[in-house]
Parts: structure tokens; sequence; C-alpha cells
């Protein structure tokens, strides 16, 4: 009776660890997207006002940033509006999409993001937990097109 036990409990627990394994395959599967290269793609800038300066850090205009990775979830791109020298709107062109969290973290990320670069005026923001390719992608976007409104 002791030797029937210990023998269905083997095969009770490797059907367990099967099902585990199949499970996160299937759901890791579902996940996946293939990420296009950090850093290769590059959206040339658009500058309007080109030349207009201002007492702020950066000529004033509007400057799209490089597509930034936020690999394996998708890509991160921006749109900087500089007015009066300063950051005064930042647009996301682009933002990771997909099944699961991908939507929900994006659209909770982004606004935070957002907001904490044009309060300290700069791509150094701080990383969001839980959001770190979101995050990296966001500062990779931004600190491209800041580089083309640099005074």
């Amino acid at each position: 009776m002791l030797e029937l036990f210990l023998s269905m409990k083997k095969y009770i627990l490797g059907g367990i660890v099967v099902v585990l394994l199949g499970g996160y395959a299937l759901w890791s599967a579902s996940r996946s997207q293939t990420p296009a290269p950090v850093g290769t793609t590059s959206i040339p800038s658009e500058t309007t006002n080109p030349g207009t300066t201002s007492q702020g850090a950066y000529k004033d205009g509007t400057y799209t940033g490089s597509i930034g990775s936020a690999a394996p979830y998708g890509n991160v791109q921006v749109k900087a509006t500089v007015s009066g020298g300063k950051i005064s709107a930042i647009e996301m062109l682009a933002v990771p999409h997909g099944p699961g969290y991908t939507d929900e973290l994006s659209a909770s990320t982004f606004p935070k993001l957002v907001q904490q670069a044009i309060t300290v005026q700069s791509a150094k923001v701080d990383i969001i937990s839980g959001a770190t390719q979101n995050s990296e992608g966001f500062t990779q976007s931004l600190a491209a097109a800041l580089a083309t409104a640099k005074n």
C-alpha cells in the first residue's frame, strides 16, 4: 500500500511539472515578438523654427527622437516640443503594444515619464520599477530629440 502511494506521488508530481513547463512555454511564446535592433533605426529629426534661440537650454521647435528599444515588448519614439528654450510637451509617437500586461503598462508608464522629463527638463529620468525596458526606450528616444535641440 505504501509503495503504491509513493509511486503515484511520483507520477502526480511529474505530471504537475510537465503541465507547468508546458504552460510557461505557451505563455512565453505568446509574448515573444521580434524586436527591432537597438539603436539602428533612426528617423531624421524634424525642426520647426530652426535657429530660434531663447534663454533656455534648447532651441525652440519640434524634435522627433530616434526609435528607442523596449525589447522584447516593442519600440518607443517621442516628439519633443521646445518653447522658450524649455521642453513644453512630449508626444508619444510609438509605444509597445501587445498581449497581457503590455498595453496597461504602457498606459501607466509613459505619462509619468513625460511629466518627469518636463519637470527635470532632461532625458535623465528615473527608471520606473517594473517598466525598465519602457523607461530605457523612452530615455533613448528623448535623448536623441534633445541632442538635436541643444543650443
